[in-house]
């Protein structure tokens, strides 16, 4: 999946995986920067605009 367009790109997509899903819900949710977010980071995993 393309993390932009959020559509299938078998040349260049990412594999989805729970850890996108997660990092996209801490966003959404407005605790990506808590300190209990930051206590258990998602470092070098790509952004998808799941909810927006």
């Amino acid at each position: 999946m393309n993390p932009r367009t959020l559509r299938r790109d078998d040349a260049n997509g990412t594999i989805i995986y729970p850890k996108h899903v997660h990092k996209a819900l801490r966003r959404y949710l407005g605790i990506e920067n808590t300190p209990g977010a930051q206590r258990f980071p998602f470092n070098n995993t790509e952004h998808f605009a799941f909810f927006g």
